[in-house]
């Protein structure tokens, strides 16, 4: 009898429980090579990984020696699948990527204390500034050219494509760089100009 003969005899009287097609027809298959039993013979599987502290520490350590590292290294430096590579920096360490590097998803303390710190220097001159002080705030996007005049064209690059890998995004950028004319370079750094007034004289 034909595997799809099957399926539809057993459809009516086990319902939503009765064997999908694809099995009906691998248990076919196997019945017709001389199969006796329905039994799941034994099969020799790969041990299951387990993320161990000194496999997370050993992938900490790598991405904070090296914000750069790719997937692909970890697993081989570690000594581990690349699943469960992937397990221990999204889900135990809380890494995720952010152009191409590892950061941490969440501050640590000596982060959240820096950030304190700025704070509370900044409320202890508001009460005789007031608002005029955040007019001379000056940030890291007003003084770097890469920020306030090359990237944002960059991002809007039109692009369908999806790179399998970071050397092919890089590719593609350092293209994108060699296209640019010589006076879109110099207009970001004649911006820079003004910015720099602005920092001295805040």
């Amino acid at each position: 009898m034909e595997s799809k003969n099957i399926y539809k005899e057993q459809l009516p009287i086990y319902g939503e429980k009765c064997l999908s097609r694809q099995d009906v027809y691998n248990w076919v298959q196997k019945f017709s090579e001389e199969r006796t039993h329905i039994e799941d013979e034994h099969r020799v599987c790969r041990p299951a990984e387990i993320a161990t502290e000194a496999n997370v520490q050993r992938v900490e350590d790598l991405i904070r020696e090296d914000r750069g590292v790719t997937t692909d290294t970890i697993p081989t430096a570690v000594g581990c699948s690349p699943g469960m590579a992937y397990l221990i920096m999204h889900d135990r360490l809380g890494f995720h990527k952010v152009c191409a590097r590892w950061v941490p998803r969440m501050l640590t303390p000596q982060h959240k204390m820096h950030r304190m710190c700025l704070a509370l220097q900044h409320l202890s001159h508001y009460p005789d500034e007031g608002h005029d002080m955040l007019a001379r705030t000056v940030t890291g996007d007003d003084l770097a050219p890469s920020d306030f005049h090359l990237f944002g064209p960059l991002k809007h690059h039109p692009s369908a494509e999806h790179f399998p890998d970071d050397e092919a995004v890089e590719r593609e950028v350092t293209a994108w760089f060699r296209q640019q004319p010589k006076e879109f370079y110099a207009a970001g750094f004649q911006g820079l100009v003004k910015r720099w007034d602005k920092c001295l004289n805040v």
